[in-house]
């Protein structure tokens, strides 16, 4: 009976340390002071290939965090500095208001009617259902 506890035990740590020494890969490179994309891919890639495939937990979530980050990290794997995205927001939204026209002028075309409670066939009035470019003058809108 203790040989048999002792043999379930023993196997029990063995088939442990596998997924600890995965979890450990990951936690190496994750705890680097650049992480690299392709390494993290690889890593948990090669964690998920030891498992059995009905004990892998994570994969969906990491394989929806691999199509998240496989678009946006940059060919070298390297991911994006959210503070230099922040800086370079800040600079063209600058630039843009230094070019906008202050004086542009609304003008109200109609309809200029209130619709009545009551009224069935006007209460669909104030709702936008299209909004498109004046193709002959970028400056006009048109609302219907």
């Amino acid at each position: 009976m203790r040989k048999i506890l002792f043999i379930s035990v023993f196997i029990g740590f063995l088939l442990s340390i596998n997924s600890l020494q995965a979890e450990d890969t990951t936690q190496a490179i994750l705890s680097k002071p650049n992480p690299n994309f392709y390494e993290i891919q690889q890593s948990r890639l090669a964690q998920f290939e030891v498992q059995n495939a009905s004990e892998r937990r994570g994969w969906k979530q990491f394989k929806r965090w691999e199509y998240f980050w496989q678009q946006r990290v940059y060919p070298t794997g390297e991911f994006p500095n959210g503070y230099k995205i922040f800086e370079d927001y800040v600079k063209y939204s600058k630039k843009i208001n230094q070019n906008k026209l202050q004086g542009n002028q609304w003008e109200l075309l109609g309809p200029i009617n209130t619709p009545k409670a009551s009224d069935v066939r006007e209460q669909g009035m104030g709702r936008i259902n299209v909004v498109r470019i004046n193709p002959n003058n970028e400056n006009e809108l048109w609302i219907g």
